[in-house]
């Protein structure tokens, strides 16, 4: 979920697509989220397996010219790494995706 902050508070907007490994996809069914959350996040984002690779992977980007390689720590698009302040964060993603956690998650 930290890819997701990373990239709102890079670009101020969030994003509408994430392309992830099949590893992270299945560790995000079976493991870190449940139905529910899984659920909300596909109404969010467009969730996408990416090409096969050898290593883990998670890009996120916008309609627009945005991306987030969570992977390499890299911004792409327009604004490139001009965006990027701040480090990775979890402000505001789960508002965004509905869900009430209990105070100080």
């Amino acid at each position: 979920m930290k890819c997701i902050g990373t990239f709102r508070n890079a670009y101020g907007q969030w994003p509408t697509d994430i392309e992830v490994s099949d590893g992270i996809l299945r560790s995000l069914i079976d493991v870190y989220l449940t139905p529910l959350g899984f659920f909300d996040l596909q109404r969010r984002l467009r969730i996408r397996e990416a090409p096969e690779r050898e290593e883990e992977w998670i890009l996120v980007r916008s309609d627009g010219d945005h991306s987030y390689n969570y992977t390499y720590g890299r911004f792409g698009g327009a604004a490139g790494n001009a965006g990027a302040t701040g480090g990775h964060t979890l402000d505001g993603v789960a508002e965004w995706l509905g869900w009430d956690l209990p105070e100080g998650m």
